[in-house]
């Protein structure tokens, strides 16, 4: 299935979300991390909750730069996305996977810059298309 990967400008962090089934109700979908000083992995979803593309294109809208936190989440917990802005147009987007116990718990942080949205979002897109949400 379709792959797509996003990069951090700062480092060899790679933020990559592959879909591997799913429904009318949701896709399912693994998560990953890759290049930081360590590497990690979930199965997610995106019942009830939306596609992380409802995400990626409301930080492309507003390239500019928002107040606050930007957050999609798994209904679960298990994978989550929080972007941030500065009026520079640098963006932090953490991410963080949890095991389902809690036991083990993954953060890495995503340095973007605000021309990189419009693509990113198209390409997010891509994956998770935005009609019906």
């Amino acid at each position: 299935m379709e792959t797509i990967e996003i990069k951090s400008c700062d480092d060899a962090t790679t933020l990559s979300l592959r879909i591997v089934g799913g429904n009318e109700e949701g896709s399912n979908f693994v998560a990953s991390v890759t290049g930081a000083p360590f590497i990690g992995e979930v199965n997610t979803t995106t019942y009830f909750v939306g596609p992380p593309s409802l995400l990626f294109r409301d930080m492309a809208d507003n390239w500019r730069g928002w107040k606050g936190e930007k957050i999609w989440g798994a209904l679960d917990g298990e994978f989550m996305l929080t972007a941030t802005a500065t009026s520079l147009g640098r963006i932090t987007v953490i991410i963080e996977m949890v095991e389902m116990a809690g036991a083990f718990r993954l953060k890495a942080t995503l340095g973007l810059e605000a021309g990189q949205l419009e693509n990113i979002s198209k390409r997010v897109e891509s994956l998770f298309p935005l009609e019906n949400h």
